[in-house]
């Protein structure tokens, strides 16, 4: 499955996030060592959101 099929939808009342999917395929194009920087950062996000939604 590609990227762009990930976000295709049948259902035209679904909204596609277009900027989303333009930042996802600048990443892809990336070198490695750029990419796992990202993932990193953006499993940190995740991490401190998680972890700040199960304190409150």
């Amino acid at each position: 499955m590609s990227i762009t099929e990930f976000f295709q939808s049948n259902n035209a009342e679904d909204d596609i996030n277009l900027p989303l999917l333009e930042k996802i395929k600048l990443i892809d194009s990336l070198g490695e060592d750029e990419k796992n920087a990202l993932f990193k950062m953006i499993d940190l996000a995740i991490s401190n959101k998680k972890m700040k939604d199960n304190l409150q």
